[in-house]
């Protein structure tokens, strides 16, 4: 969780606005390049801030090793973050490479997971695999990127950097605020109630997210769809933003009703019985899920590729 706020930092919103910007500069060859290593250039720089942040914390605040150890092998996943150009491949509408390229970084979590963790010792080996599939993931996706032609000759210039950073200001901290009430409970939920109740919290959460990732694929399709058109063909992507909500709210509604009375099987199943606790924790969770995908769509499907960012800011 701690180690969240470093890729929070990393990420600044660009997986939003430089999807945004790729869609409408795809293109235009010349300055989609620009795009691209502006924004590599601005991850970079915030990936060393947020860095340098988890190691101050690690060693003013943190007295366990093996936290210690968690906490830095997590935050070496910042290092793939900078690089991944997903948010490229989205933009541009490649969506079978960045299928591609997502599902094989991440397998390569799974057999590392089974090869070397296998007791509670094992958790910093656990956090450094994940850093290695996330690291893996990025080197994935400028391989597809430069297959498909969209990188060029890099370009740094600091004032295009500074720009970028500027640009996606406003979703950061929409992001960041978002941050608040989803990552950082368990932090504070682990002050304040202690290790065993942070488990039946993020036991209960860690089911809800998979849950509701069932319907990202809708917004990761129409997001650089809408993006493009909402410059192009208003009209246009005022329509499918209308289609996609009705599609993703009807999903995320069935999704919502069968997470709520499926709790008690899916928490016995998946955690065991001694997480019986987390059933109601489910239960309260699961009306996230709708609400969730129906303002995913109206804030960054119809806001953000309209140009309300500030208004998107002051709704979070």
């Amino acid at each position: 969780a701690i180690a969240n706020y470093a890729f929070l930092l990393t990420d600044w919103g660009f997986s939003y606005t430089a999807t945004q910007a790729a869609a409408r500069l795809r293109n235009d060859p010349t300055g989609l390049n620009d795009l691209i290593w502006s924004v590599v250039g601005a991850k970079f720089a915030l990936g060393l801030v947020s860095c340098l942040g988890v190691l101050i914390v690690c060693t003013l605040f943190t007295d366990e090793g093996a936290l210690r150890r968690v906490i830095l092998f997590s935050a070496i996943s910042v290092a793939g973050m900078a690089v991944n150009l997903d948010w490229l491949l989205r933009g541009t509408e490649n969506l079978r490479q960045f299928t591609t390229t997502s599902i094989a970084g991440r397998t390569l979590y799974i057999p590392l997971i089974f090869l070397f963790v296998h007791s509670p010792d094992d958790v910093p080996t656990a956090a450094f695999a994940s850093s290695v599939a996330a690291i893996v993931t990025a080197a994935f996706t400028i391989y597809a990127a430069a297959k498909q032609g969209l990188i060029g000759r890099p370009k740094f210039q600091t004032t295009s950097i500074v720009s970028t950073i500027n640009d996606g200001a406003h979703i950061f901290l929409s992001t960041a605020l978002i941050n608040l009430y989803t990552n950082s409970l368990s932090v504070i939920l682990g002050g304040m109630a202690g290790s065993h109740q942070v488990g039946l919290f993020s036991g209960a959460d860690k089911i809800r997210k998979p849950i509701q990732s069932l319907y990202s694929p809708i917004s990761m399709v129409f997001y650089p769809k809408v993006s493009f058109l909402a410059g192009e063909n208003p009209d246009q992507a005022v329509r499918i933003c209308l289609r996609a909500l009705k599609i993703q709210a009807g999903i995320a509604f069935l999704l919502m009703i069968l997470t709520f009375y499926a709790s008690p099987l899916i928490v016995g199943v998946i955690l065991g019985r001694d997480f019986v606790d987390a059933v109601i924790i489910l239960k309260i969770l699961s009306g996230l899920i709708f609400l969730i995908g129906v303002s995913n769509i109206l804030g960054l499907m119809i806001m953000l590729p309209f140009g309300l960012r500030r208004e998107f800011s002051y709704c979070i």
